[in-house]
């Protein structure tokens, strides 16, 4: 092997082994984030929402790149009635992840606390129309828990849409 062909590989070798540090560190940075989650969701579960609120901004410094963990921050503004920040945290993950199942649920469900029901039907029939290649059972059994969640949120907002104001 010449000189120039030990460089080629040296340099590849180098980048794959860089490549392969940056992977690890932001796993790590996942895992940090979700681990943060968890403490702000047993916080909500408390009725600590500005609790929860503080450990999601938190998890979404360490690893704003996952859909989920910004549902998390996206769900407590919404409870503490911050809709319009809520959405656009919604947006953002979807961006990320344009068939989550779990966020076109959660702003359904914002739209019918807020009694926009036409918009919530239109989330909740995005959500159950989704189909998927699915190759894994756990993403079956909770996209199709969500999907008859959302016939029920369904049935709810067309019945107030035609109820008489």
């Amino acid at each position: 092997m010449n000189i120039r062909n030990k460089w080629v590989l040296w340099i590849f070798l180098t980048l794959v082994m860089i490549i392969n540090i940056v992977s690890l560190w932001n796993s790590r940075g996942f895992d940090r984030a979700l681990k943060i989650v968890d403490v702000g969701d047993n916080l909500e579960k408390k009725g600590d929402v500005q609790g929860a609120l503080q450990k999601y901004e938190e998890a979404v410094k360490i690893y704003s790149k996952s859909a989920y963990v910004l549902a998390f921050l996206g769900r407590a503004y919404h409870e503490i009635g911050n809709d319009e920040k809520a959405l656009e945290i919604y947006q953002a993950a979807l961006k990320q992840s344009p068939r989550h199942y779990w966020i076109h649920y959660l702003i359904g469900q914002m739209y019918r606390d807020e009694h926009h029901y036409n918009e919530a039907i239109k989330k909740f029939d995005e959500l159950i129309s989704m189909q998927d290649n699915w190759y894994n059972s756990n993403k079956i059994y909770h996209y199709t828990h969500y999907q008859d969640i959302a016939y029920g949120e369904l049935g709810y907002c067309y019945a107030k849409c035609n109820a008489p104001h």
